[in-house]
C-alpha cells in the first residue's frame, strides 16, 4: 500500500518536473557507448527553462533552436515527448528528421527510453509491424491511445489529415524543399496545449530555416528564438598542462584574444572563453573542419550571426559587421501619414517607419529611396541587368541619413505599393527637414529615388509632378539629340555608379565612420556577397533593399545642398492643395 502511494506521488511529481523524471526514469547511450540516466547539461537546462516559461505564459510551445553540434537538444526534446505520450492519454507526437539515417538514430533514443523505463511507469504498448512507431494502447483499445512516430522530411505528406499535439523538426535547415512539408505539418497542430520544436545547426542563408530564424529573432512570429553557442557546452574543452596552457596564451590570434578578453554577451551576462576552450576550438577546426574556420563557425557558432556567415565571399568586412551588430539598438516604430497641414507619426509596433533619432531642429538630412524591383527603366543610358537589386520585389526602403553626424537615423521599410510609398517618402522628407540658414524657414530633406525600374519611376513621377516635392535629386544624363547633359529627376544606377556607390559605403563601414544602428540592415550586409564573377549582390533568397538605400545615402550626402525654398509654400497633391507643411504631429498627438 505504501509502495502504491509512493508511486502515485512520484507520478504526480514527474508530470510537473521533467528534469526529475529524466534523471530518475530515462536512460541514454553516451558518446562513450555507455548507458546512464539522463541528467541535463547546461544547454538542455537553458532550453528547458525557456520552454517552461513559454508554456506557462502562452499555453503552448513554439520554439526555434539554433545550436552547435552535439549539444543534446534532440535528446532533450525526446524526453519531453516521451513523457507526454507515456503519461497522458490521446497524445500524438511526430518526429521528423532530415534524412533516414538521422531518423533511425532519433528512434533509437525513444527505444532506449522505452526499454529501460521502470516497470511501474510502463503503459501498455502495441508494436507496429513497420516504420518507427511506439503505440501506447492495448488490444482492447482501453489503454492510453497515445502514439509516437518518427519519419523523414522526404515524406511531404507527413501529418496530413491528423491531429498532432507535439512536433519535433530535427535539423530543419537540411530538409529538402521544406515549405510544402512544413505547411502541411502546421495545419495538423492545435493552437493550445501543443508543442512545436524546430532545432537545427545552420545551413547557409536564404533557406526557410534562416528566414524563420530572422522572423523569430525580430519578434515577428510566434516562435521563440533560442540560440545555443558552442562554448556553453561543458564537454567542449581540452584539459591542458601548464606548458600547453602557456603555449596557447602565447599564440593567440586577434579573434582568440577578443574571445578571452571581451568574450560574448549571452543571456544578459558577459562570458569570457578559457584557454581550455580555445584549445578545443583549435583542435576541432583542425580535426573536424579540415582547417576551415568558416565551416567551424557554421557548425559550432559562438554567436547566432556566426552561424549564418557566408564562406569568405561577404562583400563587407564580417568582423566589423559583428561589432556593428553588437551595437545595434531597437528603434521605435510608427505609422507615417499626412493629415491636412501636418506630417503625422503615431506609434505602432508594426509601423513601416522606424526611428532611432528624432529630427533635430538644426539637423541636416538626406534620404535615399530603393523601391521594390519592377521592369527596367526606359532611359537611353545603358543600365546593366546586373545592376538590378536582387532578392525579389517584396520591399521598398528609404533611409534617412544625418549628414553632420554621419548617422542613419530613420528607416521607412515595408511591402508598400509605389504610389503609397511615394506619399510616405513625401511626409518623411518634411519630417526630417532642416533650416535654411539664410531665411530661417524649414527645407525638406534632399530625396534621391533610384529610378532604374517602373516602381522607382512611379515614385519619382508622383513626388515631382503630383506632389511637387521641392528638394528632389536630379541626375544628369546625356541628351543624344542635343548632345548635352540634361537634368532628370531621380538617381539612375549604372554599372560604374553602382560599383562606386557600394565601394564607398563599404569603406565607411570598414572604417566604422558611420553609425548604422539597425540589426536588420546589418543582417542584409552579412548576406551581401561577391558572386562567382566577383559582382556584389544579395545572396540567393536574400534581400538588399536596406543595403542599397544606406549606400545611396552616402551619395546623396555628397550632393547635399540647401536650396533657398521655404517650407511654408502651398503644396498641391492629387485631389487639390493640402495647405502649408509647417509642423509634425508627435506620437502623443501634440503639435
Amino acid at each position: 500500500m505504501q509502495d502504491r502511494a509512493r508511486e502515485t506521488d512520484l507520478l504526480a511529481a514527474y508530470r510537473g518536473d521533467l528534469e526529475a523524471y529524466a534523471s530518475a526514469a530515462l536512460v541514454i547511450r553516451t558518446k562513450a557507448a555507455q548507458q546512464r540516466p539522463l541528467g541535463m547539461n547546461r544547454a538542455q537546462r537553458i532550453v528547458h527553462e525557456k520552454l517552461s516559461r513559454q508554456l506557462r505564459e502562452t499555453g503552448r510551445v513554439r520554439a526555434l533552436i539554433l545550436k552547435a553540434r552535439q549539444e543534446g537538444i534532440s535528446t532533450y526534446t525526446a524526453a519531453r515527448f516521451f513523457r507526454r505520450v507515456t503519461m497522458y492519454p490521446n497524445q500524438s507526437a511526430l518526429v521528423i528528421a532530415d534524412q533516414r539515417k538521422r531518423g533511425q538514430v532519433l528512434f533509437g533514443i525513444y527505444e532506449m527510453f522505452d526499454q529501460k523505463l521502470p516497470p511501474w511507469l510502463k503503459p501498455n504498448k502495441q508494436w507496429q509491424r513497420k516504420g518507427w512507431t511506439l503505440n501506447y494502447n492495448d488490444a482492447a483499445g482501453t489503454g492510453l491511445n497515445s502514439l509516437l512516430t518518427v519519419e523523414t522530411a522526404k515524406d511531404a505528406a507527413a501529418g496530413r489529415g491528423s491531429t498532432i499535439q507535439a512536433i519535433h523538426a530535427s535539423e530543419f535547415a537540411f530538409w529538402e524543399n521544406p515549405e510544402e512539408a512544413w505547411n502541411s505539418l502546421m495545419q495538423a497542430v492545435p493552437d493550445l496545449d501543443s508543442e512545436v520544436i524546430v532545432e537545427s545547426t545552420a545551413n547557409g542563408v536564404g533557406n526557410l530555416f534562416h528566414q524563420m530564424w530572422g522572423d523569430a529573432e525580430a519578434g515577428e512570429s510566434s516562435f521563440l528564438a533560442i540560440f545555443l553557442p558552442w562554448w556553453i557546452h561543458e564537454e567542449y574543452v581540452v584539459m591542458l598542462s601548464p606548458t600547453e596552457r602557456e603555449n596557447i596564451l602565447e599564440s593567440l590570434s586577434e579573434y582568440e584574444t577578443r574571445c578571452m578578453s571581451e568574450g560574448f554577451e549571452y543571456e544578459g551576462e558577459r562570458h569570457l572563453l578559457s584557454a581550455e576552450q580555445i584549445a578545443w576550438r583549435r583542435a576541432t577546426i583542425r580535426d573536424k573542419c579540415n582547417n576551415d574556420e568558416a565551416l567551424f563557425r557554421q557548425e559550432y557558432p559562438a554567436t547566432a550571426r556566426e552561424a549564418f556567415l557566408v564562406s569568405g565571399n561577404c562583400f563587407f568586412d564580417e568582423e566589423v559587421l559583428l561589432r556593428y551588430e553588437e551595437r545595434a539598438t531597437r528603434p521605435k516604430r510608427y505609422d507615417l501619414a499626412m493629415n491636412k497641414k501636418l506630417v503625422q507619426r503615431r506609434e505602432n509596433p508594426r509601423g513601416h517607419l522606424r526611428i532611432w533619432e528624432r529630427p533635430r531642429t538644426d539637423g541636416s538630412y538626406v534620404i535615399f529611396v530603393d523601391t521594390a524591383t519592377g521592369r527596367m527603366s526606359g532611359e537611353r543610358e545603358q543600365i546593366y541587368a546586373a545592376d538590378r537589386e536582387q532578392g525579389g520585389r517584396d520591399f521598398s526602403a528609404a533611409w534617412v541619413y544625418d549628414t553632420e553626424k554621419a548617422r542613419y537615423v530613420a528607416l521607412l521599410h515595408g511591402r508598400v505599393p509605389p504610389e503609397v510609398f511615394a506619399d510616405k517618402v513625401f511626409a518623411l522628407g518634411y519630417l526630417y527637414s532642416h533650416p535654411n540658414r539664410r531665411t530661417g524657414n524649414r527645407i525638406p530633406a534632399l530625396v534621391g529615388v533610384e529610378r532604374n525600374h517602373s516602381s522607382g519611376e512611379t515614385v519619382v513621377r508622383i513626388l515631382k509632378d503630383d506632389l511637387d516635392y521641392p528638394n528632389l535629386y536630379f541626375d544628369r544624363q546625356l541628351n543624344h539629340r542635343r548632345n548635352r547633359l540634361t537634368p532628370v529627376a531621380g538617381w539612375v544606377t549604372t554599372e560604374a555608379k553602382r560599383t562606386i556607390m557600394l565601394d564607398e559605403f563599404s569603406a565607411e563601414i570598414r572604417a566604422e565612420t558611420v553609425v548604422l544602428p539597425d540589426a536588420d540592415t546589418i543582417r542584409e550586409c552579412f548576406t551581401f556577397i561577391r558572386d562567382e564573377s566577383g559582382k556584389p549582390q544579395a545572396q540567393d533568397g536574400c534581400h538588399d533593399d536596406r543595403v542599397i538605400a544606406a549606400a545611396g545615402c552616402i551619395q546623396m550626402a555628397r550632393h547635399h545642398r540647401i536650396p533657398a525654398v521655404a517650407s511654408t509654400r502651398t503644396v498641391t497633391r492629387r485631389g487639390g492643395p493640402v495647405g502649408h507643411l509647417v509642423s509634425e504631429e508627435d506620437a502623443d498627438g501634440r503639435t
